[in-house]
């Protein structure tokens, strides 16, 4: 039976210093460097840069997927402290302003919960399901 979080000491292939690391990562294909500076030193300097963009080969284009673009606008366009329609509250929803889903960041809006949906017009439609209150129960 193998253990898996024993740690094994291995020599760095760039360095060339001693460091440990477990044996399921060795299994893995990984623990070959002491650190992501000698894992870029022994591939080279633009090994990570090199697949970035229409390089990767997961790469979709504007064929991205809804949860994959919102990641990827959250990321470049951050968060502001108040809503940016009536501005009162603290934004909670990253809105699509054209309802097309493009890459650009001129594109969205951060929104409190209110304003989103009263701009998709989830507002009425959540407002007409909702009973009346009535008293004698």
């Amino acid at each position: 039976m193998l253990i898996y979080k024993k740690s094994i000491k291995r020599k760095c292939l760039t360095c060339k210093k001693i460091f440990k690391c477990y044996f399921s990562h060795i299994k893995r294909g990984q623990g070959k460097f002491c650190s992501r500076k000698c894992l870029s030193a022994y591939y080279g300097p633009l090994f990570s840069k090199s697949r970035i963009g229409s390089n990767n080969p997961n790469w979709k284009g504007n064929k991205v997927g809804y949860d994959a673009l919102h990641q990827r606008i959250k990321k470049h366009f951050p968060k502001r402290k108040l809503c940016q329609n009536c501005k009162l509250y603290s934004p909670y929803d990253l809105a699509n302003i054209s309802q097309k889903y493009k890459r650009n960041i001129n594109d969205w809006e951060w929104l409190c919960r209110r304003c989103h949906m009263t701009k998709d017009g989830r507002m009425t439609k959540f407002l007409s399901y909702r009973k009346p209150f009535d008293k004698h129960i």
